[in-house]
């Protein structure tokens, strides 16, 4: 077993008297030369081979310092590291040369004696660390009584070495280090990497921990989603950012992408800062690495798209003039509410509006103040229509509309129909007035049969003399 032996002013022993002793200095190429024991050479018990082969990877970019008193020790040191390892070494003999070049130089390892001159011991390992925090600090002692090695890993050491020790404990000890400094290189790059596409990406993004739900890091992008600085959403949980409404929804979302790691739910509302309703799609991906693991969110704003997609939609669907849904819109409409109210066994009313008198208006103020009335009816009918409901108000041609009220008791529907007529004629000054007809829903069979009712309702309510409400 190869082995530093202890010599005076070393390790803090002095080793016994050797005189037989040859010694075989590292030679990578195999060859042995002998040479007598002087001043902590590397020994040879037992071996009559040639030294273990140098390691198989190459270092020479890697930068070692050592700080080493005894001139012997720091040249066997230095011989391993180059002919085994290929790295650059730096040799001092105290402490003091030793924090100047770590002030001055950047370095991989520093390796140092705990006993020699200048700053030494625990206050060297402390300084140097405190100059140098990226370095891996090895300590070397034949004391380890007053330096133990748990003060010496408290005060920056990387690792321990009592002396004597083995030949290959020190390049072990150094090849570790180096693969682990390769590790965490590598790690900072990629981890650099992740950085630039999270902050850079157009796209808005969360991560969450897995367990809590809450924030745990936003890119800029989704601060300017959302209005909101992202220290201010660090620690929130991801409900806090949307619409109560939507809050089960996103946790029956957050279950199943932990179940099967991935999912996408769209057109959740999420609020500005500024009270501005968005909607967004979000792509849900549950991510696990040896260490951890977290949820990532990645968020599009797809207000303006929807929006576009509604105006279309309401151009086919809505009359232009008043903005209430038109004849095509009723015809499908109504069909949904009866199959509605049939299942459900709740009661629908099906309102139709006449305007009295209105062909007289057009004739004689014209067709402005005709059309100044009609929109003046779809206020009427928007204004009556109960929020977070399926109420939904009409234009089926020229001056005749309609209502369709879900969920409603029949005197309510009178009620209404009362408040039609008085909000109409609050603003009306040309001579017209409104005829309403109402059907209750009883179990038709098709949606026909129920305008009918609601037709004869209508044209009872007008030979009433106009201005009236009939009841079929």
């Amino acid at each position: 077993m190869v082995m530093i032996l202890p010599v005076a002013g070393w390790f803090g022993a002095v080793s016994p008297p050797i005189d037989t002793t040859t010694v075989r200095p590292y030679n990578p190429g195999g060859e042995t030369w002998e040479q007598p024991l002087s001043g902590g050479l590397i020994v040879e018990h037992g071996s009559s081979g040639p030294a273990p082969p140098p390691a198989t990877m190459s270092y020479k970019d890697a930068r070692i310092l050592v700080a080493e008193d005894q001139n012997g020790v720091a040249v066997l040191i230095q011989r391993m590291v180059e002919s085994r390892l290929g790295s650059e070494i730096v040799v001092v003999g105290d402490g003091d040369d030793a924090l100047a070049r770590l002030r001055a130089e950047s370095f991989d390892v520093f390796v140092t004696d705990m006993m020699m001159p200048g700053t030494h011991g625990l206050e060297l390992v402390r300084v140097a660390r405190a100059a140098r925090p990226e370095t891996a600090i090895i300590v070397m002692t034949g004391y380890p009584r007053e330096f133990p090695y748990v003060e010496a890993i408290q005060a920056g050491a990387q690792d321990f070495i009592n002396k004597p020790f083995p030949a290959l404990e020190l390049e072990a000890k150094l090849i570790r280090i180096f693969k682990e400094q390769a590790l965490h290189r590598d790690l900072r790059v990629a981890e650099s990497k992740y950085r630039s596409l999270f902050e850079l990406s157009s796209e808005g993004m969360l991560l969450l921990e897995t367990k809590t739900h809450r924030i745990a890091d936003v890119n800029h992008s989704f601060s300017e989603l959302c209005g909101r600085p992202a220290d201010s959403l660090v620690g929130l949980h991801v409900q806090e950012l949307f619409d109560a409404p939507e809050h089960q929804r996103l946790e029956q979302v957050l279950e199943f992408c932990a179940t099967y790691g991935k999912c996408a739910v769209s057109d959740l509302t999420l609020y500005h800062s500024n009270g501005r309703r968005l909607l967004v799609d979000i792509n849900i991906t549950h991510i696990k690495d040896a260490f951890n693991s977290f949820v990532f969110m990645g968020f599009r704003d797809m207000t303006e798209k929807r929006e576009v997609e509604q105006r279309l939609a309401d151009v086919a669907q809505k009359d232009e003039l008043t903005g209430l849904y038109n004849r095509r819109s009723f015809t499908n409409r109504i069909e949904g509410a009866i199959l509605r109210a049939r299942e459900r066994e709740e009661p629908l009313a099906l309102v139709l509006i006449d305007l009295d008198n209105f062909k007289a208006c057009n004739d004689t103020y014209g067709h402005q103040v005709g059309d100044q009335m009609l929109t003046h009816v779809g206020e009427v009918l928007r204004g009556s229509t109960r929020q977070h409901s399926f109420d939904k108000g009409f234009r089926c041609g020229g001056d005749e509309f309609a209502m369709i009220l879900q969920d409603i008791d029949p005197d309510r529907v009178i009620q209404v129909a009362e408040r039609l007529q008085r909000l109409y004629s609050e603003r009306e000054t040309y001579g017209t007035t409104m005829s309403i007809g109402i059907a209750c829903f009883n179990g038709e069979a098709n949606s026909e049969a129920l305008i009918q009712r609601a037709d004869r309702a209508l044209y009872r309510a007008k030979g009433q003399g106009k201005n009236a409400i009939h009841v079929a």
